[in-house]
């Protein structure tokens, strides 16, 4: 939700505020164990960590802790749209990576019929 408030810090398109701000209530809820980080807190305890390890952030390794201070670096500090291009692609990738593992998976599945 953070980078999501940045963009909408630096947004001076108000139609465009008034879409982006739901994002925010998407990843905190509206209400108290509600929203998007809270099922990743219990997804992190399905699997066997406490909250308290997730929410302190101990396991997150330094290359990832870079790329994402990184990208916080550039969605306050780039102009509209470079910050909603950014965020665009967050909720995108998983998408456009199922894709190309997909494909990646009929291209072999191609090979091994012509062998």
């Amino acid at each position: 939700p953070r980078k999501d408030a940045a963009i909408l810090a630096n947004c001076p398109l108000p139609e465009v505020r008034r879409r982006w701000i739901g994002r925010i209530l998407d990843h905190d809820g509206t209400a108290e164990g509600e929203g998007g980080i809270e099922a990743w807190l219990r997804l992190g305890e399905a699997v066997g960590l406490m909250r308290k390890e997730i929410e302190d952030e101990r396991h997150v390794v330094p290359g990832v802790r870079f790329a994402v201070d990184a990208k916080g670096v550039n969605l306050t500090d780039a102009p509209n749209p470079v910050p909603v291009d950014i965020a665009i692609n967050d909720n995108h990738g998983g998408t456009r990576v199922k894709a190309r593992i997909t494909r990646g998976h009929a291209e072999r599945d191609e090979d091994e019929e012509e062998e």
